[in-house]
């Protein structure tokens, strides 16, 4: 019975601001919304980028069997923060070698390459390409990145507003 209370200039600011209040909480969700898809898309990209820019040093490894020089182009993929575990299979199928595998915190690579589907899955990213060279299977890498930096980015802008 408060509202009856009101005058009606109360009433019409009442009015207003919840209006307002709501416009705003709606572009809030939008803007936060449209930034999450948006930096999902671009770290999907930045993954598959790196991934073939790597993909000719990696190949030209597993054609030559260099054990040393995969392992350090693992590890070196994992110069960004997002990617957790870098994996290199040989064209049997057989993982080569993965990233930081003595880590006491090393993350496990699948059990073969076909296994996994490259797209999100939860609060991960997973990337599969196979490499080739004439035509001829050499390999495959997976890499799979975590979301926990789009998660606090968008942490970040949710207490912004």
């Amino acid at each position: 019975m408060w509202w009856s209370s009101l005058s009606f200039k109360g009433k019409l600011m009442l009015m207003m601001l919840l209006t307002i209040a709501s416009g705003v909480i709606l572009m809030g969700l939008f803007f936060v919304t449209y930034e999450r898809v948006h930096m999902r898309g671009q770290l999907e990209h930045e993954i598959q980028v790196t991934a073939k820019v790597a993909g000719s040093q990696i190949m030209a490894a597993l054609m030559f069997d260099d054990v040393d020089t995969l392992q350090e182009n693992a590890n070196s993929l994992r110069f960004d923060n997002t990617i957790e575990v870098v994996c290199i299979y040989g064209a049997d199928g057989v993982l080569r070698v993965q990233s930081f595998p003595g880590e006491r915190k090393a993350l496990n690579c699948p059990a073969a390459p076909g296994t996994v589907d490259t797209g999100f899955s939860a609060d991960r990213y997973h990337y599969k390409r196979t490499l080739y060279s004439d035509d001829i299977l050499q390999g495959t890498l997976y890499v799979r990145a975590t979301l926990a930096y789009v998660d606090q980015h968008m942490r970040r802008y949710v207490y912004m507003m």
